[in-house]
């Protein structure tokens, strides 16, 4: 070995350039991961972000396996579970997108710390500034929000049951299954068609048409996919093997959307029956004999609360 190439050898191993690179890696390593808050997750991607770019700068391949786990153990656990699943699906990704994807979860952090400390039923004294600029800029931009009492069934209980037999029915087709974002935005809208054609009530008693959702906003639309598909595949003339390829491996997908989609419709249909079966009082029942009255002097009354639930209503005696 020459002289020159002892040289280079021990320049690349103790050089100054290889010693900030060392010390880079070794931030990176040790720096502890962020809490579950905006502020903490804002910190973190942007201390972890710098780390990265300066190695970026200084020739290391940041695109590896290795680094994108480490930078992806600085999240939250419920971040990592979302960054780990979109580098299961897609490993090519880069070490930028990862990096963007920990900013979009930073800004989504921050929306929901804001939503939640800018509630009127949260709020207080010390967060009255934040809720009025934030009120300010939601008027600016036409936005509006309108709470509701938490367990309250009174107030919002019926769409809250669809929200929840609409997740109930995604989880029973789905399954643990992974898929990519965009077969599940599509699977989301061929869903949403389905929901708004579903019948609300009939016009007449001998006509055969009925009003659904999607009649307020264009009459008699059809907005359904077409379904003629088979519960045996084996039977079907239609099925292509799983080795298909191009146009013919499409069409497979097609029709493995169409299958999810008929399961989601024959489970929610069935669990929507049940809830319209339900029987809902409105009025409350008073003791046989009770008179409906206005409460005299010398009474006692609950008063009414929008924002608080029944049991928490204060009592009151009426005086004059």
């Amino acid at each position: 070995m020459n002289y020159p190439t002892v040289v280079k050898a021990l320049k690349d191993r103790f050089g100054k350039e290889q010693f900030v690179i060392r010390e880079l890696e070794m931030k990176l390593d040790s720096y502890p991961p962020a809490q579950p808050n905006a502020a903490s997750i804002g910190k973190t991607v942007t201390d972890v972000s710098n780390l990265c770019r300066q190695l970026k700068n200084l020739g290391i391949d940041t695109n590896n396996t290795s680094m994108k786990n480490t930078m992806i153990k600085k999240m939250p656990v419920q971040q990592q579970i979302k960054l780990q699943k979109l580098l299961f699906k897609e490993p090519a990704t880069s070490i930028d997108t990862v990096m963007e994807k920990m900013k979009e979860m930073e800004l989504e952090s921050e929306l929901v710390a804001s939503i939640i400390q800018s509630s009127p039923s949260t709020a207080t004294p010390s967060k009255k500034q934040n809720f009025d600029s934030s009120s300010n800029s939601w008027k600016k931009n036409g936005i509006t929000w309108d709470f509701i009492t938490e367990r309250a069934p009174w107030k919002g209980g019926l769409y809250e049951r669809l929200v929840a037999l609409v997740k109930n029915s995604l989880k029973f087709c789905i399954g643990k299954r992974a898929i990519k974002v965009n077969e599940f935005s599509a699977l989301l809208c061929e869903i949403e068609a389905n929901l708004n054609s579903r019948p609300l009530t009939y016009v007449h008693a001998n006509d055969p048409f009925v009003i659904r959702p999607a009649d307020f906003i264009y009459p008699s639309i059809d907005i359904s996919m077409p379904t003629n598909i088979t519960d045996d595949e084996s039977n079907d003339p239609s099925y292509i093997p799983s080795n298909a390829a191009g146009g013919e491996r499409l069409y497979e997908k097609y029709l493995k959307s169409l299958q999810i989609i008929d399961r989601f419709w024959n489970r929610w249909s069935h669990d929507y029956l049940n809830l319209l079966r339900e029987k809902n009082n409105d009025e409350h029942k008073n003791a046989r004999g009770a008179t409906k009255r206005t409460p005299i002097p010398g009474e006692y009354v609950l008063v009414s609360e929008a924002d608080q639930p029944r049991g928490s209503w204060k009592i009151a005696k009426i005086v004059d």
